[in-house]
């Protein structure tokens, strides 16, 4: 009788340790990301909801926040920022946002970033391979300030046909791990 118990306390001890543990707790937010949020990985469904939910919206300003909340859902981030290119200021602009900033954010037209988004039909993406590859770190250095005030961890040209019009930048996703190719 006595064995039990002391088994007992020590298996709800140990319990708790491994649920109080940073790696377990990440294991099983990644777990539940996967199998509890797989509309993230339906992108048919979403796709289609969304197109229902701005079929009659028709003002660029009307359609770009439907656009971020849909990008927030099928990416699980928190973070999603359209730039749009300004023909008069010659300039990508922050014109959506999924938080409320300060101030505005531009892009010069002329950036390494948008020349390499605008010469480049499947660039990487991820912020970390920009980083770290030795050809698109000058990229980086040109664009760090941008990446880390607003925690970019994904960028993605947005295209007309072969128009480079804007462009695409997420955050991490809520799980704090890495996006994957599925993801982009």
């Amino acid at each position: 009788f006595l064995v039990a118990e002391v088994f007992m306390y020590v298996a709800v001890i140990g319990l708790l340790l491994l649920l109080l543990s940073e790696e377990v707790r990440r294991r099983i937010e990644l777990y539940i990301s996967k199998h509890f949020y797989k509309h993230k990985y339906e992108y048919d469904e979403v796709w289609i909801a969304f197109t229902r939910r701005i079929g009659s919206k028709i003002r660029l300003d009307d359609l770009l926040p439907q656009l971020v909340n849909s990008v927030q859902e099928i990416l699980n981030t928190e973070r999603v920022f359209i730039f749009l290119h300004d023909e008069g200021r010659n300039q990508l602009v922050l014109r959506e946002s999924s938080l409320l900033l300060p101030k505005t954010f531009t892009i010069a037209m002329s950036s390494q970033l948008v020349k390499y988004f605008q010469q480049t039909q499947t660039p990487p993406m991820d912020i970390p391979t920009i980083q770290k590859t030795p050809e698109l770190q000058a990229i980086y250095q040109e664009q760090h300030e941008l990446f880390e005030t607003l925690a970019i961890a994904l960028c993605a040209p947005l295209r007309i046909t072969e128009n480079f019009i804007g462009l695409l930048a997420v955050g991490v996703e809520r799980t704090g791990e890495p996006y994957s190719y599925e993801d982009y």
